[in-house]
């Protein structure tokens, strides 16, 4: 079903578009019992990983800007994060709504700040009873992401588990996108599928999670690390630029595949390998998505994800 729109601090200014439609509102975490606006901002390791997500908070100036940029901005409310962190670590209650559309850009706001990446996010939900499976489906519009940077990459997370804020607690299995230069399967932007197993990280440490694989990244492009080094590359080429549909998908058993479609025309035109990343150390029990980035250049990008839903099935 339909569900109602996010909550909005401000509307898109008139007459902005791109690509002559007026776009998506940029999304800003709110948590129960605490009035406070806050984003994730990615954590990437020294082999440029993600090894997972801080929150930080949004100040009133950042909200100003943000709305005088001419982008809508939108509200999520999530549970309450405290009362999260305490539950057993197998289970993560629903909290949230996954939007059907928004958007993730990098600006300094107009010159009045750092260079930052607003609006992923993450929405925690349980895995139904019965339910084996859950795929990830959305319609990803870039513009400029191609010169984001040599390292500048997205992940999209299903089956994501995390009880705290992703930071040191957040499994899953997904894709990442990447939108740079940085080449290791044979094209300057590409997919591949990616699995996170990160738990009590911490920084400075070697490995930061300190007893690998325990926290482990793995990228399945046929240079993950052992175990998973037998496992088929899952390398899609993707331009950074062409509007691209995605579904991505993953089961309790830690199998997953992605699918690549042209919007409303062929599905799936790409199709990668099934992996199997199992690993002991994965918690299941969780439905949740995320949404991160990490490795921009100081440069202005933006991704708009369209026709954006998840669900589940035995």
């Amino acid at each position: 079903p339909d569900l109602p729109p996010l909550p909005r601090l401000c509307e898109p200014a008139v007459g902005k578009t791109i690509d002559g439609k007026v776009p998506p509102p940029i999304v800003l975490n709110r948590f129960a019992g605490d009035n406070r606006l806050m984003r994730l901002e990615g954590r990437a390791d020294k082999d440029n990983q993600l090894v997972g997500a801080k929150r930080v908070a949004v100040s009133d100036d950042e909200v100003t800007r943000l709305c005088e940029s001419g982008f809508p901005v939108a509200v999520l409310d999530v549970g309450d994060a405290p009362k999260l962190a305490n539950r057993p670590k197998t289970v993560v209650p629903r909290s949230g709504d996954l939007p059907t559309e928004f958007s993730i850009f990098n600006t300094n706001n107009g010159g009045y700040g750092p260079w930052t990446t607003y609006g992923y996010f993450w929405v925690p939900k349980a895995m139904p009873s019965g339910h084996t499976f859950q795929v990830v489906d959305f319609t990803v519009t870039p513009t400029n992401f191609q010169n984001s940077g040599p390292n500048s990459h997205f992940a999209v997370s299903t089956l994501t588990l995390s009880n705290s804020d992703l930071d040191h607690d957040f499994d899953g299995k997904g894709v990442a996108f990447f939108g740079g230069t940085e080449a290791t399967c044979g094209s300057a932007q590409k997919t591949v599928l990616q699995s996170w197993a990160i738990q009590n990280y911490t920084d400075g440490a070697i490995p930061p999670c300190g007893s690998y694989p325990g926290c482990s990244n793995p990228v399945f492009n046929g240079y993950a690390p052992a175990p998973w080094a037998t496992q088929p590359a899952t390398c899609g080429a993707w331009d950074a630029v062409t509007p691209k549909r995605f579904l991505v998908g993953a089961n309790i058993w830690q199998q997953s595949v992605y699918w690549r479609c042209q919007p409303g025309g062929t599905c799936p035109e790409f199709v990668s390998p099934n992996v199997d990343s199992t690993s002991s150390y994965f918690r299941a029990g969780g439905a949740g998505v995320a949404f991160l980035h990490v490795l921009s250049a100081e440069v202005y990008w933006t991704l708009y994800f369209t026709n954006v839903s998840s669900y589940t099935a035995p």
